[in-house]
């Protein structure tokens, strides 16, 4: 279930970035795609994507820096990591700095739909979480007390 969310895929590998931005445009989503780090850092902080998916390899900057200018402009915005050599250290200082999973390649294209699609359900319910209390804080908060006695 798309919802007319986009999706950024950073990745050097021509082939894998095609692969995975094909699956989330068969899947109904609008997807981009990016061939290095400085590229993608830039499309990241030019459009509003709800998901960015990206490699740990990248030419220019790794993917840890490039996770982190992510965070530093939207940290709401769920980032799912991907590496070819995966190590627990680099899968814990992605998750430190706010990454959303950390997938290890090769992986199955549905493991990576599966996450896509619960990291954005995920991003929906805290969307919704904060309208709902900003509607409660505007209805029941102190601006809307209006007082009824008279001046003393």
């Amino acid at each position: 279930m798309s919802d007319g969310k986009s999706i950024l895929v950073i990745d050097d590998e021509p082939g894998m970035r095609d692969l995975v931005t094909r699956l989330f445009t068969e899947a109904g989503y609008s997807a981009a795609s990016a061939p290095d780090g400085p590229s993608g850092l830039k499309a990241a902080r030019d459009g509003e994507f709800d998901l960015v998916v990206l490699d740990m390899s990248l030419p220019g900057m790794n993917g840890l820096e490039v996770l982190n200018g992510i965070k530093e402009t939207a940290p709401d915005v769920p980032v799912i990591m991907v590496t070819a050599y995966g190590s627990t250290k680099t899968a814990i200082d992605a998750l430190r700095l706010g990454a959303y999973d950390y997938i290890t390649k090769p992986f199955e294209l549905d493991e990576l739909q599966v996450v896509a699609e619960r990291a954005l359900e995920q991003r929906r319910v805290i969307d919704e979480n904060r309208f709902l209390r900003g509607e409660l804080k505007r209805q029941y908060g102190f601006d809307n007390i209006i007082g009824t006695a008279p001046d003393v």
